[in-house]
């Protein structure tokens, strides 16, 4: 059971077999700049645009109602569609679930997932924000599968001292509870972006596409351009 998010989104769309899976996390991680934010606001549009109701919880100021208006062509009456929470702290975030779970809604996107945590993480008090961050993505996992939805998430990255690998942001909790997760790389001239399948329960891993970041959309380019 898939959402279709073709019509603003179609090469992520075509990666992840065609729809977002309902049921289910799939998170988009990269480093700043990767196309994390167009990403979410371009699936946002696709499904209000076919009439869905989506909840947008918005962790960074990256929802710009402009950049969705030209997403959406102008059509101010599908803001209707989105429900928009804009905490500022980590607890305002993990207050959201109670508010969300009361929501009839095709999708949740949160943008991002760890922002706020990260803010309010230190050496001291790493193991409780670890299990409040266990507790936030488990609960969100829990509304898609009972409510049939789609969980999309935006997760930040941090490089390895010792390996120099690129890895999530809350790591482990994060990959467990994500069943779809992809990576993005902003690759070549400007506006362009590669899109990677890393983990899926139902499609080749290490898939990749190439697309730009256009005024109506994502829209594919073949990698050779680059």
């Amino acid at each position: 059971m898939r959402l279709d998010i073709s019509s603003r989104t179609e090469p992520i769309h075509k990666l992840l077999g065609n729809g977002i899976e309902k049921r289910c996390i799939t998170n988009f991680y990269g480093l700043p700049g990767a196309g994390k934010t167009q990403v979410a606001l371009c699936i946002a549009a696709s499904l209000v645009e076919q009439g869905e109701k989506i909840v947008f919880v918005d962790t960074e100021t990256g929802f710009s109602f402009e950049r969705f208006l030209e997403l959406c062509g102008g059509k101010s009456a599908l803001l209707k569609n989105i429900i928009l929470f804009e905490p500022c702290t980590w607890d305002e975030q993990k207050s959201l679930i109670q508010k969300i779970k009361k929501i009839k809604t095709s999708a949740v996107i949160v943008d991002s997932l760890v922002a706020l945590w990260r803010i309010e993480l230190s050496e001291e008090n790493v193991q409780k924000l670890s299990r409040e961050l266990s507790r936030f993505v488990a609960e969100l996992a829990a509304i898609a599968k009972k409510n049939n939805l789609a969980v999309i998430t935006t997760n930040q990255v941090y490089t390895e001292i010792e390996s120099g690998e690129l890895e999530l942001s809350g790591r482990y909790i994060v990959k467990w509870w994500s069943k779809n997760l992809v990576e993005l790389i902003h690759f070549g001239r400007a506006g362009k972006r590669i899109a990677v399948l890393k983990k899926s329960r139902n499609q080749k891993e290490e898939k990749k596409v190439a697309f730009e970041i256009t005024s109506t959309g994502l829209k594919e380019v073949k990698l050779g351009i680059f």
